[in-house]
């Protein structure tokens, strides 16, 4: 069997993405070009090796043979690169992490710490974004891993997502503020707002306003910053929602309080996203193993209990 190394490649974008047009998307190629690819692969080993239904593309049982093989070949590639980065001293190696602002506590810093002390010549960047934009980044390969917090199950195609524990969620006001005391939602609704997510994207506030069949306030404004949103809390009348992480910064800010509701926020969860099919390389997989062990030896400690809205 002559199959060339690129060609196990679109095959396993092309099971990753499900369809010929998303995977051609994501390697840069034009459509035929995938649809010759997976032809020349079928010509040589002379069965087909996907499903073509209405909901799009997946392999079948000649096509998973070839996958696991392809899989194990792709491995084997990180590992080689990873023994000749050895060898030859390479400080090149890189290892880009997304992450939100409310994984920023917890266990992600340590993760990244202990990871460094371990791969001393491997280049880290790191970046804070909203959920949407790092999934985005990391199906189009601008970034490797990312720790999110988020409120939807929503994951993109090609990606995966593995729960690493739960945050609970309040309300948050200026200390100016006219509601004092506990009030009802529906109140809270008529007060102008910020979001941290952008327009037409799931966030605590449409859910929140969802659960309970309400409206969304009309005075919104969308902010993925904490130093911005705090000025405007503070200088406002303005509501925000904000999950238990940020209780370090409500300690410490004297000129905001939480709000109570008869209502129940949602939960924010935060996950690991990362590729699919074991695409992830070497390096990605040792820092989700890192983060799987700190995380559990965070959720051992008593801290973080008033932190957490329950363990996964």
């Amino acid at each position: 069997m002559r199959i060339k190394l690129h060609q196990l490649n679109i095959l396993l974008e092309v099971a990753a993405q499900g369809s010929f047009g998303k995977a051609a998307k994501s390697l840069g190629l034009t459509q035929p070009a995938i649809s010759k690819t997976i032809a020349d692969i079928e010509d040589e080993i002379g069965l087909p090796v996907l499903l073509r239904h209405a909901r799009g593309i997946e392999l079948n049982e000649y096509g998973q043979v070839l996958i696991r093989h392809a899989k194990a070949i792709d491995q084997s590639l990180h590992h080689a690169r990873e023994e000749i980065d050895h060898l030859l001293g390479n400080a090149m190696r890189q290892l880009r992490i997304g992450f939100t602002s409310a994984t920023s506590y917890g266990p992600l810093a340590k993760s990244v710490l202990a990871f460094q002390q371990q791969y001393p010549n491997v280049k880290i960047i790191t970046q804070q974004n909203r959920p949407p934009i790092l999934q985005r980044k990391i199906t189009q390969k601008e970034l490797d891993v990312a720790v999110v917090s988020r409120s939807d199950n929503f994951v993109e195609e090609g990606l995966e997502s593995e729960l690493l524990y739960s945050l609970g969620n309040f309300i948050i006001a200026g200390n100016n503020h006219p509601i004092k005391h506990p009030t009802s939602l529906k109140k809270l609704l008529t007060f102008p707002w910020i979001d941290w997510d952008e327009p037409q994207q799931p966030s605590l506030l449409s859910q929140l306003c969802a659960r309970y069949n309400l409206p969304l306030p009309q005075n919104v404004i969308h902010c993925s910053s904490p130093e911005v949103t705090q000025y405007l809390l503070e200088n406002s009348t303005m509501l925000s929602i904000w999950s238990t992480a940020g209780l370090p910064l409500l300690t410490q800010n004297p000129r905001l309080h939480k709000i109570a509701i008869n209502e129940t926020l949602p939960l924010t969860q935060v996950s690991i996203i990362s590729a699919t099919l074991g695409r992830n390389s070497s390096l990605t997989q040792h820092f989700i193993e890192i983060l799987r062990h700190q995380t559990e030896q965070w959720l051992q400690q008593e801290g973080p209990e008033q932190f957490l809205a329950h363990h996964p």
